[in-house]
């Protein structure tokens, strides 16, 4: 059974989460950290797709009159709401592991699998679907993102729990007309969902379906030096999160 670090690390500062993100990676990806899964939560934000225009995703007088923070990450896919209702989940593996695709969008669907297995543990019948959503009851729970460096990739995704589907719904317009519905665990279960129950059941999910071992760890040195950086030169400033 493989040791993998587990991360409970989130900031108030959305700008330093995404931060963090890209340098676990490059740490992974320079064999400096290990296998790492973490978990972490933004306080109300709009986290925008590496190449999304803002213009069209996001409606900039609603988050400036509710105060909510708008930052692009460096993985791809579609812009996503995030509040304390919502836990995001990262994985951060090598290429050299077992459980690597030759295919990388095929990243999406053994990670989405492997957290809509977890989820089956609190009695959620979810289900992966392609390309990237995790679906209950016919609606989206959960979108993944994927960055694949040399000898690294990172896999992440949303969990809406308790989400304000109201705001959600105001400062994404997109989301209006979108096919598929997007709700959250707590609308559809009708009660509250704790959430270390949800984190220890998506760990859950990830080691028997990968045959892991989770042990709780904490950034590195070197991982914070490099998220510390690339928060003050990139992430905190307009110039890459308004640059489309």
């Amino acid at each position: 059974m493989e040791a993998w670090r587990l991360l409970n690390s989130e900031f108030v500062d959305p700008y330093m989460n995404i931060a963090v993100e890209e340098a676990v990676l490059i740490a992974v990806n320079e064999n400096l950290s290990p296998n790492t899964v973490r978990f972490w939560r933004n306080v109300n934000s709009v986290v925008v797709g590496r190449n999304q225009s803002i213009n069209k995703a996001v409606d900039l007088n609603v988050c400036k009159k509710l105060g909510v923070t708008i930052i692009r990450r460096f993985t791809g896919g579609g812009t996503v709401y995030q509040d304390h209702g919502n836990l995001n989940w990262s994985i951060f593996f090598r290429r050299s592991n077992p459980i690597s695709p030759i295919i990388i969008s095929d990243v999406f669907k053994i990670f989405g699998k492997a957290v809509a297995k977890g989820l089956e543990f609190l009695g959620i019948d979810a289900n992966f679907h392609p390309p990237n959503m995790i679906q209950f009851n016919g609606k989206k729970i959960s979108g993944l993102a994927a960055y694949a460096k040399r000898d690294a990739i990172l896999c992440h995704g949303t969990l809406l729990i308790s989400t304000n589907l109201d705001i959600l719904s105001e400062v994404l317009p997109l989301h209006k007309n979108s096919l598929t519905e997007v709700t959250c665990l707590e609308k559809e279960l009708k009660r509250q969902v704790p959430l270390s129950i949800v984190r220890a059941s998506i760990l859950q999910g990830l080691e028997e379906s990968y045959d892991i071992k989770t042990k709780l760890g904490s950034l590195s040195e070197k991982e914070m030096e490099k998220a510390k950086a690339s928060y003050y030169e990139k992430y905190s400033g307009s110039e890459w999160n308004f640059k489309y």
